[in-house]
């Protein structure tokens, strides 16, 4: 597994390599979202602790982690 740039370990199997880079690196959010669950024991997470695990892995949210200032990149559901 390659080292990403943002923190994060790994480009996951099958994923799309892609041109496009979030501020985080190439990887989307979904991807981020799958390494979350892939980390955890039983495979399953709760929204906020997919927001935690990208907080303590991701550098591009390190400093995002407040409940103010990750306001602007979390999930909207309506």
């Amino acid at each position: 597994m390659a080292e990403q740039k943002c923190g994060v370990v790994a480009a996951l199997p099958g994923a799309k390599n892609s041109s496009r880079r979030n501020a985080w690196g190439n990887l989307s959010y979904a991807d981020l979202i799958t390494q979350a669950i892939g980390s955890a024991p039983d495979k399953r997470l709760t929204l906020s602790q997919i927001y935690e695990w990208m907080v303590q892995n991701v550098a591009y949210f390190k400093d995002k982690g407040d409940s103010n200032s990750s306001a602007g990149w979390k999930v909207r559901i309506f």
